[in-house]
């Protein structure tokens, strides 16, 4: 599971922040 892992966690929680950032847009 570890090798699917390939970006950092800051990056990969900046791209979630990103996201849910792009959901609640709409609200």
């Amino acid at each position: 599971e570890a090798v699917s892992v390939s970006l950092p966690t800051a990056v990969v929680d900046w791209i979630e922040t990103k996201v849910d950032t792009g959901k609640e847009v709409h609200t």
